[in-house]
């Protein structure tokens, strides 16, 4: 069960939300002043992470997106796949919605942003990596939003 539908559930049944699900917004926001903070006090070792390198990849970043993503990963249940091909227009509508509308519509935004508004503030160089980055953000809530439950 996704998260939005589990909470949705226990909404429906009159079940409070847990503590964690309750302060969600508090705890990424405390999280994000953390991690400023600790970047301040021991710069050096966060310019040592940021240039770890594996096959063009950043492992502590792709530890942290796999932790972000593997409660989403533990909810699926394997033993309903094989009803998907009956629900092939929902899927359809959500893989057109997720993987198109969201990064079509995020393309605008991207270069209105960086190539017009912020270019002057931002390397020239690197203003299609930022389009790219924000494309990619689009289809990023959705996988935050539902791995933390609180959809």
């Amino acid at each position: 069960m996704s998260g939005q539908c589990e909470t949705t559930a226990k909404k429906s049944a009159g079940a409070e939300m847990d503590f964690f699900e309750r302060y969600l917004s508090i705890w990424v926001f405390a999280c994000i002043i953390a991690g400023i903070a600790l970047g301040h006090r021991f710069p050096a070792l966060f310019q040592q992470a940021g240039a770890m390198e594996v096959a063009q990849v950043n492992p502590p970043v792709a530890v942290l997106v796999w932790l972000m993503i593997l409660p989403m990963l533990l909810q699926v249940d394997f033993h309903a796949l094989h009803e998907v091909r009956r629900h092939m227009k929902g899927v359809g509508i959500t893989l057109l919605v997720n993987w198109a509308t969201k990064l079509l519509s995020m393309a605008l935004p991207g270069w209105l942003f960086i190539q017009a508004l912020f270019a002057d503030w931002l390397p020239g160089d690197q203003a299609d990596s930022y389009i790219a980055g924000l494309i990619l953000l689009a289809a990023a809530p959705c996988t935050a939003w539902c791995s933390s439950g609180a959809a």
